[in-house]
């Protein structure tokens, strides 16, 4: 026959239970930490390769820095230089300009200059072609002249030599003048002799 249950008994076995349910809660503790073990294991393994990849990103961000240093002193270099070459751009653009203004006062000037002296070689134009007109209508004149000149002398000529033919005569008409005067002198004379 089966004995009743005591309270002793029922200690014993609300012990067992509770122990095994401790030692179920162990298992399961033991396999939560286990597995968040390896977890924390794997974890720690990303987290020292994300370490390892923060330290070389790091390094080479603080390479990009020194570089960018070095960059930006070069940059500054160059901008200071570049200042002082564009201060001296400035001065030779004002000197540039002073210069140009300058070039085209003296252009305007020239302009001017070459207007009078466009207005003088067309009035020494005009005086020469007047002077041209005179100096050919002086030459017809003195081809007219010489003309006349030749002409003149032409009759002089032959005046003179009319002149020369009228001596000659009147020489024979004198001598024949003389002759007759001697003849009717002898005859005058004759005549006194003969009374």
């Amino acid at each position: 026959m089966n004995q009743p249950f005591t309270p002793r008994k029922t200690r014993g076995a609300i012990g067992v239970i509770v122990l095994g349910i401790l030692a179920i809660a162990a298992v399961i503790a033991a396999i939560a930490f286990y597995n968040q073990a390896g977890t924390s294991r794997t974890r720690l393994g990303e987290t020292e390769t994300q370490l390892q990849a923060a330290r070389d990103q790091s390094a080479k961000l603080q390479t990009q820095l020194e570089e960018a240093k070095t960059s930006s002193a070069n940059l500054q270099k160059q901008l200071e230089e570049t200042k002082v070459g564009s201060s001296q751009f400035e001065t030779q653009l004002s000197e540039a300009k002073a210069s140009a203004a300058q070039i085209r006062q003296q252009l305007e000037e020239a302009q001017g200059g070459s207007t009078k002296l466009q207005k003088d070689f067309e009035e020494a134009t005009a005086a020469s072609e007047r002077y041209q007109a005179e100096v050919t209508q002086a030459q017809t004149q003195a081809a007219q002249l010489r003309r006349e000149l030749d002409d003149a002398k032409a009759n002089a000529n032959q005046m003179q030599q009319q002149a020369e033919a009228m001596k000659a005569q009147l020489a024979d008409a004198n001598a024949k003048l003389q002759a007759v005067q001697a003849q009717l002198a002898e005859q005058a004379a004759a005549k006194t002799r003969k009374r």
